[in-house]
């Protein structure tokens, strides 16, 4: 960051240090989750009061350009995805959609009795089984969600031997299985993590999380069956929700 702010130009001097660090994020001499120099040093380098850095940090942070974070300091915030809650859309899918390479680390995978809340979700028997997946998603290596989710064991039985790292769920669920995807019921909610996922998602265990319970259900015959109910938590510093909702 070049040190130049004119004192007696007509823009106040906290837009001009704001345009500064604009700058510096543009052109990729700060990068994404790199920590700017503290309030402290800006005021020295600059000569300018520290409520006139704090006043310029505070915008910068509202704009979702900065965020802080409590003892550790100011980082450049990560690009913002936002994702539209009224289409079904799997992450590979939307990931693409915006330039960006999805993958995923797989965590788990197996054939599991089915927990109570899942039983009713998908209208199993008690315990009946069900393949359970535990995937972080990630965008251009960057992780962004933490994935949980129960598949109907007779349905999606193949699933135990696809590439669930480099390929589309959904695609192998429709174009490999022939499974008609037809819609979903979503209930969103903000919670803060567990310190695993915590750290699985490369954030604080104090920053919120977006969560997202889908079921998700499929064409078989002349019903419409549940599928899938998963479990999906979201960053909430690198994602933000959409829907149009007509009157």
């Amino acid at each position: 960051m070049s040190p130049v702010l004119q004192k007696h130009a007509d823009l106040p001097m906290y837009q001009q240090l704001q345009n500064l660090i604009r700058e510096d994020i543009a052109s990729g001499n700060w990068l994404a989750g790199q920590a700017i120099p503290s309030e402290q040093t800006l005021v020295q380098q600059f000569g300018i009061a520290r409520m006139t850095v704090r006043q310029a940090l505070d915008g910068l942070i509202r704009e979702g350009l900065l965020r802080r974070e409590r003892g550790r300091g100011t980082f450049v915030a990560h690009k913002w995805v936002e994702r539209e809650l009224s289409r079904m859309r799997g992450f590979s899918e939307d990931m693409s959609a915006r330039g960006m390479a999805p993958s995923a680390r797989l965590i788990a995978r197996e054939v599991v009795p089915a927990p109570k809340e899942v039983s009713n979700y998908l209208r199993l028997g008690q315990r009946e089984a069900v393949i359970y997946i535990r995937r972080l998603r990630l965008a251009d290596a960057v992780p962004m969600a933490l994935e949980t989710s129960y598949f109907n064991y007779s349905l999606c039985r193949p699933i135990l031997n696809a590439d669930l790292e480099s390929s589309s769920l959904y695609d192998f669920l429709q174009v490999t299985l022939g499974l008609r995807l037809c819609h979903a019921s979503q209930e969103l909610e903000a919670a803060l993590p567990a310190a695993a996922d915590a750290l699985l998602l490369e954030q604080s265990k104090r920053a919120p999380t977006l969560v997202i319970r889908q079921t998700t259900y499929v064409q078989v015959a002349d019903e419409e069956l549940p599928c899938i109910y998963g479990r999906t938590i979201y960053r909430a510093d690198r994602y933000r929700f959409h829907m149009e909702v007509p009157r």
